[in-house]
């Protein structure tokens, strides 16, 4: 799992959301929920809209690409969001304009932080350090 996953779900903790953590392959989840991932979604299939617990949610965070690009969408509630972090599949995602219409959603690319964002970050930081993962050691 990359970095920017982990953080996120930190991160959702510390706000009071409720983090749903989607994994290929069950070798992940007690670090997921370790991280503060309230549920584990495990989904080789990348379809993990079809067994989401609790139903669809508010928000979501698309980090892979193509692979999981719409389920990522079917799985948002009315007027919901998709805040699109990471792409790490070259392959170009197709985009089911009628869903998008239908259900009121939102689609946000991210481009860096301001300085605002970074100052709001910096004192949720202060009031509880985030708590980075370390992937290796070495002597």
């Amino acid at each position: 799992m990359r970095r920017l996953q982990r953080v996120s779900m930190q991160l959702c903790q510390r706000l009071g959301l409720v983090a749903v953590a989607v994994i290929r392959d069950e070798q992940h989840e007690a670090f997921c929920r370790e991280q503060g991932a309230i549920e584990v979604v495990i989904s080789p299939s990348g379809r993990f809209h079809e067994s989401l617990p609790g139903g669809p949610v508010d928000l979501a965070l698309e980090c892979v690409g193509e692979a999981t690009f719409n389920s990522s969408l079917r799985c948002l509630k009315m007027g919901g969001g998709l805040s699109v972090i990471g792409n790490v599949q070259e392959a170009r995602a197709k985009l089911n304009l009628g869903l998008v219409v239908v259900k009121g959603l939102r689609i946000a690319g991210s481009s860096g932080a301001t300085h605002a964002t970074m100052k709001a970050l910096t004192a949720l930081h202060e009031q509880q350090p985030l708590i980075p993962a370390i992937e290796a050691r070495y002597p």
